[in-house]
C-alpha cells in the first residue's frame, strides 16, 4: 500500500510540473489548427492572420487603428463597447492619396476634446461622444498648401471629413508661352505645372489664365475645375505656338470644367522629373461670370488604351540575290523600261532566284533605286533624282500603316530595311573600279515587289489624278502601275 501511494505521489509531482512547463511556455514552437477554428491547438493563439513570409500560421497581434471596431490585420471582431463614436478626417491631396504631418485638433462648443496627428495617407481617427464638432488644421511641415475649413463640421449623422489641400498655384515656377493673339491670354509667363496633384487658382472673366502641364508618366490624365464661379477649360496647344482657340477634341470633352488628356509613351521623354522634358499641353481656364478662385484636379484616371504607336512594325525584308554583274559601260539610259498597260509581268524564276519579264526564261528584270525611273516626268530632270528610292529613304522611312475607322491597326509594314540593303548593293558596285556611271539599278526582289504596291497605293502614287505620272491614267493599268521603276537590259 505504501509503495503504490508512493508511485502516486510521484506521478503526481510529474503532472503538476509538466503543467507549470507548459503554462509557462508563452512561446509555441508550432502553431497547429486540426480543427480549424482559428485557435491554435497547443496554446489557444489566434491564427486567423495570413501566413508570414515563410508559408507559417502566425497569430495576430490585433491592430484597430481606423476604430472601426474591426482588426486592420485579419478583420476580426474588436468592440470597443466605449459608447462613443469613430469620427474621421483626411486631409486630402485631391487625386487619390493624401497628407501626413497635419495636426487635426476637434472642438466641441469651441473647446478642444481630441488632438490627432494624420497618418501617411492623411488619415485620423478619434472615439468621440456623438455631437457637433468642428476642426482646425495645421501643417507641421508648412508646405504652403491651401485649404478651408471654415465651413466643415461633424455631426451625429457625417462622422467623415474630406479635406482638399491644394498647392497654392501662386508659388509654381512659371514658363513661357508664345505665338498666338496673346491679348485673349493674361499673361505670357504660365503656371508650370508637373504630373498630378490639386492647385489652387484664381481666375478672371476678361481674359485667359494659361497653365502648361507635362505629365510623369503615360496613361489617360482627367482635368477638372472645382469652383463656386463656374469657369470654360481649355486647351490651346502647345508653349512655343499657342493658339488662341479651343483646341480639345470633343470626344476628350466631359465639361466646360472638365476634359481628357491622353499620354502615350512617345509623349514622354525619360519618365521627366521637370517641366519641358515631356510633350507640354497649354491649358486655359477662364471664369464665365465672376471672377474668383477654384481648385484644378489633375489625377490619371486610367492606363493608356491600346494605340497603333504601341504596335511594333513588322519588317518586310526577303533575300537579297547578290551583287549584280554590270559592266561599267552601263549608265541608267542602257535599259528599258517595262510597259505599264498590263502587257509585261514579273515572272519568278525559283532556279536562279530572279525575276524575269514575262516568263521564267524571259529578261531579268531589275528595278531603278538611284535615278528618277525613265517611266516619270521628272527623268530628265538636270538633278537626275527628284524620284528615286534613294532619295525616299533620306527623306523618311518606307512604310506603310494601316488603320480602321476606330484607329485599330490594320498592318504595320517597314521595308526600309530591304530597300537600304539593295541601296548598300548598287553603291557598292558604284565605287568598285571607278564606276560612278553605273545605271543604279539593282535585281527586283520580293520585298521590293510589295513595298511598291503597297506603299505607292498607300501614297496615291497611280491614283486618277495627282498620280506620281503626271498625267491620265489612260495608257496606265492600275494593277501594274508598280511596275514604273522596273526595267530590263534589251
Amino acid at each position: 500500500m505504501k509503495k503504490t501511494l508512493k508511485i502516486l505521489a510521484i506521478a503526481m509531482c510529474l503532472f503538476v510540473v509538466l503543467t507549470a512547463l507548459v503554462a509557462c511556455n508563452e512561446e509555441c514552437t508550432e502553431h497547429v489548427d486540426t480543427d480549424g477554428n482559428l485557435k491554435c491547438d497547443n496554446c489557444g493563439a489566434d491564427m486567423s492572420q495570413p501566413n508570414d513570409d515563410n508559408g507559417d500560421d502566425v497569430p495576430c497581434n490585433h491592430d484597430d487603428y481606423n476604430l472601426d471596431e474591426k482588426c486592420d490585420l485579419c478583420n476580426a471582431d474588436m468592440p470597443l463597447n466605449d459608447g462613443l463614436a469613430t469620427y474621421s478626417v483626411q486631409v486630402s491631396n485631391g487625386v487619390g492619396g493624401g497628407y501626413g504631418d497635419f495636426i487635426v485638433e476637434f472642438l466641441r462648443n469651441g473647446n478642444s476634446v481630441a488632438v490627432k496627428r494624420t497618418d501617411k495617407d492623411g488619415y485620423v481617427y478619434v472615439r468621440l461622444s456623438q455631437a457637433k464638432y468642428t476642426i482646425t488644421l495645421v501643417d507641421t511641415q508648412d508646405r504652403g498648401l491651401v485649404y478651408d475649413v471654415s465651413t466643415k463640421e461633424l455631426t451625429s449623422t457625417v462622422k467623415s471629413l474630406v479635406i482638399v489641400a491644394a498647392n497654392d498655384a501662386n508659388n509654381l515656377q512659371t514658363t513661357t508661352i508664345m505665338g498666338a493673339d496673346m491679348n485673349v491670354f493674361t499673361t505670357e509667363e504660365a503656371y508650370a505645372i508637373l504630373g498630378e496633384g490639386s492647385y489652387s487658382i484664381d481666375v478672371e472673366t476678361s481674359k485667359i489664365v494659361p497653365i502648361v502641364w507635362v505629365a510623369k508618366y503615360a496613361g489617360v490624365y482627367t482635368f477638372t475645375f472645382q469652383s463656386e464661379v463656374g469657369v470654360k477649360m481649355t486647351q490651346h496647344g502647345i508653349p512655343a505656338y499657342v493658339q488662341a482657340h479651343d483646341t480639345t477634341d470633343e470626344k476628350n470633352r466631359i465639361s466646360d470644367e472638365s476634359f481628357k488628356i491622353t499620354i502615350y509613351s512617345f509623349n514622354l521623354a525619360n519618365s521627366s522629373d521637370s517641366i519641358g522634358e515631356s510633350t507640354p499641353f497649354v491649358i486655359g481656364i477662364k471664369a464665365n461670370v465672376i471672377a474668383g478662385n477654384g481648385i484644378l484636379k489633375i489625377e490619371k484616371t486610367a492606363e493608356t488604351p491600346p494605340s497603333h504607336y504601341d504596335v511594333p512594325w513588322t519588317e518586310n525584308n526577303s533575300i537579297l540575290p547578290g551583287e549584280v554583274p554590270f559592266g561599267s559601260e552601263l549608265t541608267k539610259n542602257s535599259f528599258t523600261y517595262v510597259k505599264l498597260d498590263g502587257t509585261d509581268k514579273a515572272v519568278f524564276n525559283p532556279n536562279d532566284g530572279l525575276y524575269h519579264l514575262n516568263s521564267a526564261d524571259g529578261k531579268v528584270l531589275y528595278i531603278q533605286l538611284k535615278y528618277t525611273p525613265a517611266t516619270l516626268p521628272d527623268a530628265n530632270s538636270s538633278e537626275g533624282n527628284l524620284f528615286s528610292f534613294e532619295a525616299l529613304v533620306s527623306n523618311g522611312a518606307f512604310r506603310v500603316e494601316r488603320l480602321d475607322g476606330n484607329q485599330e491597326v490594320i498592318s504595320k509594314i517597314d521595308y526600309t530595311a530591304h530597300l537600304n540593303a539593295c541601296l548598300e548593293k548598287v553603291n557598292a558596285l558604284d565605287n568598285e573600279d571607278n564606276r560612278l556611271n553605273n545605271a543604279g539599278t539593282y535585281y527586283l526582289t520580293e520585298s521590293m515587289i510589295e513595298g511598291l504596291k503597297d506603299y505607292g497605293d498607300y501614297n496615291g502614287w497611280w491614283k486618277e489624278s495627282g498620280n506620281i505620272f503626271g498625267e491620265s491614267l489612260a495608257s496606265i493599268n492600275p494593277e501594274y502601275a508598280w511596275m514604273f521603276a522596273v526595267c530590263y537590259l534589251a
